[in-house]
């Protein structure tokens, strides 16, 4: 074979070898501009491990806010497949979040996961990374330990939220003992500076957590801050408002969540 034939092969398949597969737009690593696409994605954080999240952007490519849903411990405990067979699909959060014209992202944590651990924060890295989510609206919404984390997390710094949605936020890792995590935040809410809304179901099972939301709302309205707080009653599909009644979408409290997302951003 001609030698310069041979050359030219050589080159050719090196070049090839060298190539990198070009990124999907479904993983977003903290801190870059990474573009998401609806469904499910992996959000990097800075350390190098990696969380599973679902995502919805109601009409991608128009620039809207986000809300960050922050499942409960059943999902810590049981998995995503696991709260899907159980009746609650994290998955429904992020769409019903769409449904009212916001982005919706719903990270699955793993048992144990801290306020801290850096997953919030490369979460919302990745959303303001997106050149269609308005990186100075995003809200998070925690529901049950979700709730709880939310909530330390803003009480520790809430610079880069727009407001904060608890739901039945739960006491701590040892419900049923005496700790009591949410409690321990309750006199430090003086820097608290985002609004927030809180729901809780009037069955509500947990009575420590009735005992902290209602402290909470006392000091919150000791420090004026901007605060709405609903206690619902059951539905016609379920009238039992316990905890675990909101493991679904249901109107009479998604219409509260509407018009707190829509009065804030």
């Amino acid at each position: 074979m001609n030698r310069s034939i041979v050359i030219l092969i050589s080159f050719l398949l090196m070049s090839s070898c060298g190539k990198e597969e070009s990124a999907d737009g479904d993983t977003a690593s903290d801190g870059t501009s990474e573009q998401l696409s609806n469904g499910w994605v992996t959000i990097q954080r800075s350390s190098g491990t990696s969380d599973s999240a679902y995502y919805n952007h109601p009409t991608p490519g128009t620039a809207k806010p986000a809300v960050i849903y922050n499942h409960g411990k059943f999902i810590e405990q049981n998995g995503f497949s696991g709260g899907v067979s159980a009746g609650y699909d994290i998955t429904d959060f992020a769409d019903a979040i769409a449904n009212s014209g916001f982005a919706g992202i719903a990270p699955v944590r793993a048992s144990g996961s801290t306020f801290d651990d850096g997953m919030f924060d490369a979460v919302i890295s990745a959303l303001k990374a997106q050149d269609d989510i308005d990186g100075s609206q995003i809200f998070m919404y925690g529901f049950s330990r979700g709730g709880l984390l939310s909530h330390q997390f803003a009480v520790n710094d809430d610079s880069q939220l727009k407001g904060v949605i608890l739901n039945s936020p739960s006491p701590g890792r040892d419900v049923g003992s005496s700790s009591n995590e949410f409690a321990e935040t309750l006199d430090d809410l003086q820097a608290i500076d985002v609004p927030y809304l809180v729901l809780i179901g009037d069955e509500e099972d947990n009575p420590t957590i009735t005992s902290n939301v209602n402290q909470l709302v006392t000091n919150l309205n000791a420090l004026n801050k901007s605060l709405a707080i609903y206690r619902l009653t059951g539905d016609s599909d379920d009238p039992t408002a316990d905890h675990d009644w909101f493991y679904v979408i249901r109107t009479a409290y998604w219409t509260k969540i509407d018009s707190f997302l829509s009065a804030n951003s």
